[in-house]
This record gives structure tokens, sequence and C-alpha cells, in this order.
């Protein structure tokens, strides 16, 4: 309250006001999420005579809901060249230079060199490796690390070795499961989140290890490479036609696999069996989507009434996620009306968040 009170007036006004206006965002978000879904229950509870509709072509492709969508696995070209252009100039290879000599890559320089992810390095390093433009000569290992004493002890560790409190806390808020098993580690990261040096870094990391804080095994090399062709010209590194064949190919699986995802109507078993090779049009019986029942046009309501059913069997949903659900095969206005009728015979009923359940 004392420093409060010393604050100046001005500033704490400033202060409120950015707490009012933090509070009245938050409300309003809130708000509209549930006017959102009260507008929907409103309509279903309205007086109104339900009318008929008349079913059509309820499938429109421009238009279909899709929780997932379609992926384009690529590789950027710049990406790659910069790695390239890093390892060159890390090493100073000149252009045309090759030789058997055998040069040493650390993923963690190259990467934040590029101000890029670990992950776009290491992947920009295999693409060359795999074109020709460097070869490999040895696997790539990772540093390996466990906190494996029990936080209270931890504890109590930190407050008698003070100096070890800020790798600690460095490894804990890095690596979140460091304390449930052994995860990859970077001593170049941590080192330049401590602001020290990388040897000091794999030091304390050493004593920690002879102290049975954690287990730490330092990784016993990076990559070597050698340039067994002669050196390129960075501007004539390209993405080959046999690597854009592989991409096209990954982008095709990854794709097969989230339509399989969003796939609502078809057997799943079916889907699986197809995807091997092996043609069947004996439903299971036993998937989500058999349950359901759903055709892509034509359900009659009591096949949308078990589907509604089906979706609200393990806990209760707002009417705007069984919309979401199933908007691909039935209009909005037809499964509003469907939801009126379910509620009116108490099949389902509703509690006071707006969330519809089975009433059993």
């Amino acid at each position: 309250m004392e420093m409060l009170e010393k604050l100046p007036h001005k500033n704490l006004f400033y202060f409120g006001f950015i707490v009012v206006f933090v509070f009245i965002g938050l409300s309003y978000w809130q708000l509209t999420r549930y006017q959102e879904d009260k507008q929907i229950i409103d309509s279903i509870d309205s007086k109104e005579n339900i009318n008929e509709i008349t079913v059509s072509d309820l499938y429109d492709a421009n238009n279909k809901y899709e929780e997932f969508t379609k992926v384009q696995l690529t590789e950027n070209i710049e990406d790659i060249k910069k790695v390239f252009q890093s390892i060159v100039n890390i090493h100073q290879i000149t252009i045309g230079y090759f030789s058997d000599e055998k040069f040493e890559l650390d993923i963690d320089i190259i990467s934040n060199n590029n101000k890029i992810s670990r992950s776009t390095t290491s992947q920009s390093i295999k693409y060359l490796i795999n074109e020709g433009y460097i070869q490999q000569t040895n696997d790539y290992q990772y540093s390996m690390a466990q906190i494996t004493m029990p936080i209270h002890r931890l504890n109590q560790f930190l407050n008698s070795y003070r100096k070890f409190e800020e790798i600690i806390d460095v490894l804990i808020r890095s690596y979140s499961n460091i304390n449930e098993q052994m995860v990859r580690i970077s001593e170049t990261v941590i080192s330049k989140r401590l602001n020290i040096k990388k040897e000091e870094t794999i030091e304390l990391l050493n004593k920690l290890h002879q102290q049975k804080i954690l287990i730490y095994e330092a990784k016993k090399s990076n990559y070597t490479i050698n340039f067994s062709i002669p050196r390129p010209n960075i501007n004539h590194l390209s993405l080959s036609k046999k690597y854009l064949n592989f991409k096209k190919v990954k982008n095709e699986k990854a794709n097969e696999l989230i339509n399989y995802v969003n796939q609502k109507i078809e057997c799943r078993n079916i889907n699986i069996l197809n995807y091997f090779g092996e043609h069947k049009s004996e439903k299971c019986k036993n998937c989500d989507n058999c349950n359901m029942g759903l055709k892509i046009k034509n359900n009659s309501d009591k096949v949308v009434e078990n589907a509604i059913v089906f979706l609200l069997n393990y806990e209760p949903k707002s009417p705007s996620f069984i919309y979401k659900q199933l908007g691909e095969v039935i209009e909005k206005q037809r499964l509003n009306s469907i939801l009126k009728k379910m509620i009116l015979k108490e099949s389902i009923l509703r509690d006071q968040n707006n969330l519809l359940y089975i009433n059993q």
C-alpha cells in the first residue's frame, strides 16, 4: 500500500485504465461466444410451427465444413541457400573446392546465424546431402539430459548452491518434460539464454551430473561432411525434379490422412483397406461413421437424430459444435428443425450453459 501511495496519480490512472480495457476485451469475447449459442437455442426454443423441409442436394462442395484443411509441404529454397552459405562461410569453402577433408557442422550455430528453426536447418542439410552438394561422413548425435532429483530435494539443493539456480531454471523452462525422461538438449541454446560461453555450460552440466542432480550425456560429435564434388555457386542451387516429385507424394499422403480424419460418411475400415489396396464394400458397423449412419444427402430425420445422440453420447455439446460436425451432410435450417423437435420430445435437454445433453 505504501508503494501505491508513493506512485503519481497519473500513473495509477493509466494502470487502472489498462486493467479495465483488458477486462472489457475479455468480457466482450466471452459474451459473443455465449450469444452465438444463445441465438441457436432461442431459435430452437421458439414456439413457431415446425415446418417440413424438402431435402434437395445438401452437399455443397464449395461450402462444406472441414475441421482440418489441406496441407502443402514445400521446402523453401531460400532457407536451403542460407544454410549452404552459412556452411561454406564458417569453413571458408571457395567455389569449385572439393576434397575428402572433413568439416564439422553444428546445427545450433547454423540455425542461430540464419534465425531459422533447428528443424528447418536439419531438413535443409539433409536436402544438401541427398542432392550430393555435400557428403555426410557420420551420423549426427544429440546431447541428452534428465533431471532425476525430486523437486523438493532440488529446491533444497539450490538453496545451498545458488550458482546452479539459473541453469536449472533454463533447463526446466526450455525442456518441459526434462524431469520425466531423457530429452535432447542444445548446449549452444542454453549458453545463449544464460549469456555464458558454451564451455561454461558444459562444465555446469557435468558438475550437476556428478552431484546426481541430473543425467547428462554429451554428444560425441556433430555432423561431419566433406565436399566430394566441386562446391557450386550459391545461385545455382535449386530444388531438383526428383525432390519435387518426392514432396508431391508426401503432400498426397498427408492430405489422404487429413481427408480420413475429416470424413464423416464412409466407413473408416473401408477407407483404411482402400488405402492399402484392398477393396471392400462391407461396412464394419463399429466405427464412429458407421454408428452415425449418415449419407451425403437424403438423410432421414431419424438418421440425423441418431447422429446427434451419438455426438452427445459422452458429454454435453453446444449447438454450434453439432452444426460443425454435421454441416457437411445437412443444411443448417433443417438441422435446427430436428434439434427443436428433439428438445420438444425431451429426448435431449439443455443445461444452464446452453449445452445439449441426452435425457437419460
